[in-house]
């Protein structure tokens, strides 16, 4: 999807035309021992994500799901937990000892509280329900009120395995999934990949830093994206990964940045991962995202790319064994990997990927999607 044709050489042992995928395929040699996602998620051991079945690396966060395929007529009711991992829910006021003769001298600036002044004229404030809307009267909140009472994005989530429209969305604040103890900000979020063959959740932020939830759960420490995935740009504005070889278990990941200043295209960037969380970068790093000669193909130097997923149910020749998704401008395009053609899904609400029952993302301000082989969530305000 992101990747540029010049690259065509195929996965070893695949024996077939990858066309616009074939960038991502490369197998580049084994992989170094830094840097390392490992070392970056405190030495934690990593498994295997390749299972057999349908997707490839399922897995899936506090999910279930139905057989079948976006309109495809197949499969029943599915349905989410809504739980996460660390999430406290407990809504408490808190007396703030300040003296007040009206509720205007409490306010605290915080649009996730509501801030009231007592009977005995000392300041209370209450945070808010989880999920709610900020105060406009205290400021603005690109989103609503996380479990930790800060303002944040909020996650759409449904099981991509089931029949168009029978499947729900489950909307969430965002810390409900993630969960709060040493997780990501729940805003300025720019991209979101689930790595299926070490089960780690990667998250990339405003200003060009990565956080990484292991394959226990555990969030760690912000970094620099680059201290990990060796030279790429702050400038991450999407990514999507797949597993191109059944009997090899590295992964490759394709990360998307904005097209430097001055110029007109956006860059892609390759990386391997081993199944011990080692990363090596594609030596032709970075791949500018000229689709111009690709039928059907977003137009990658006058639209942005909003966010991107890839599915895999199968490996090469397999037909269809992997399809990429993203957004690009207000059109939700998709990409076989197995025939390389592109199709044109229209707008995002009348897109499959929107179908279902209840609430959808917002066909506009989607700021990062993922697929953790069970699910697919997207994060918007």
């Amino acid at each position: 999807m992101l990747v540029p044709r010049l690259l065509k050489r195929p996965t070893v042992g695949a024996n077939v035309s990858l066309g616009a995928f074939a960038g991502a395929l490369l197998l580049l040699g084994a992989c170094s021992t830094e840097p390392n996602f490992g070392s970056a998620a405190g030495g934690g051991s990593t498994t295997s994500g390749t299972t057999s079945g349908s997707p490839v690396g399922g897995g899936g966060e506090a999910a279930t799901s139905s057989s079948g395929v976006p309109g495809d007529g197949g499969g029943g009711a599915a349905s989410i937990s809504a739980s996460g991992p660390g999430v406290t829910s407990t809504v408490t006021s808190v007396t703030t000892g300040a003296d007040c003769d009206a509720a205007a001298d409490c306010l605290d600036g915080d649009p996730c509280t509501d801030d009231l002044c007592t009977d005995v004229g000392l300041c209370e404030s209450t945070p808010r329900g989880i999920g709610l809307v900020g105060n406009p009267g205290e400021g603005a909140c690109e989103g609503v009120c996380q479990t930790d009472g800060s303002c944040g994005y909020r996650v759409f989530s449904r099981p991509f395995f089931s029949a168009e429209g029978r499947s729900t969305w489950e909307v969430r604040a965002l810390s409900e999934l993630w969960g709060t103890r040493g997780s990501p900000p729940f805003r300025d979020i720019v991209a979101v990949e689930h790595l299926s063959n070490i089960d780690y959740l990667i998250v990339f932020t405003s200003g060009g830093l990565l956080h990484i939830r292991d394959n226990l759960g555990l969030w760690q420490p912000g970094v620099e994206a680059s201290t990990v995935l060796p030279a790429l740009p702050s400038s991450v504005i999407a990514s999507y990964s797949f597993q191109p070889d059944m009997l090899v278990a590295e992964l490759s990941l394709t990360i998307a940045v904005a097209a430097p200043e001055g110029q007109d295209l956006q860059q892609a960037y390759l990386y391997e991962i081993d199944p011990d969380g080692g990363v090596i970068a594609d030596p032709g790093n970075p791949h500018v995202v000229d689709r111009s000669d690709e039928a059907g193909a977003p137009p990658a130097s006058s639209e942005p790319i909003h966010w991107s997923f890839a599915v895999q149910t199968a490996f090469p020749p397999t037909p269809s064994w992997v399809v990429a998704w993203e957004q690009s401008g207000a059109g939700v395009f998709s990409l076989d990997g197995g025939s390389a053609i592109w199709t044109n899904h229209g707008a995002a609400a009348s897109s499959p990927l929107w179908q279902g029952m209840g609430t959808p993302p917002p066909p506009v301000g989607v700021v990062a999607a993922w697929f953790d082989g069970v699910n697919i969530h997207f994060v918007a305000p």
